[in-house]
C-alpha cells in the first residue's frame, strides 16, 4: 500500500476488521506508522519494502531523492529498526542488490 497517511491507516483498519492476513506497505516511514496504527492490535502481519525493484538512480531523481538505492534501503530499513524497537512492526523486506535471489526477509511473523 502506498499513499497519504491516514488513508494508509483507514486502509489497514479495514483490512484488519475483514480478517486479512498479510499486507505489504510502502518502506516510508510516514507509511508505515499508519499502517501500524491502522492494524491496531489485530493479528494483520505488515511486510514493510523498503524500495520498489523498479527504481534505479533515475528513478529516485525523478521522486526527489538525492542517494543512491543502497543508501535508501540503508536509511528505510534505519527507520524499519527502529519500529520494530517499539514492537510497532512486524515485517521487513530489503534489496540490498538487483539479483532477486539475494532478496531476503529479515523478519515476519
Amino acid at each position: 500500500m502506498f499513499d497519504i497517511g491516514e488513508t494508509v491507516r483507514q486502509g489497514f483498519a479495514r483490512a484488519a476488521e475483514r480478517g486479512v492476513s498479510f499486507v505489504t506497505v510502502h518502506g516510508d516511514g510516514e507509511i508505515m506508522q499508519a499502517a501500524v496504527e491502522g492494524a491496531g492490535n489485530s493479528p494483520l502481519k505488515i511486510l514493510a519494502i523498503t524500495v520498489l525493484t523498479s527504481l534505479d538512480a533515475d528513478g529516485l531523481r525523478d521522486l526527489g531523492y538525492l542517494c543512491s538505492v543502497e543508501e535508501l534501503i540503508r536509511l528505510r530499513g534505519a527507520t524499519i529498526d527502529r519500529l520494530r524497537l517499539r514492537r510497532d512492526h512486524r515485517g521487513t523486506a530489503r534489496q540490498p542488490q538487483r539479483d532477486p535471489s539475494r532478496w531476503r526477509v529479515l523478519k515476519a511473523c
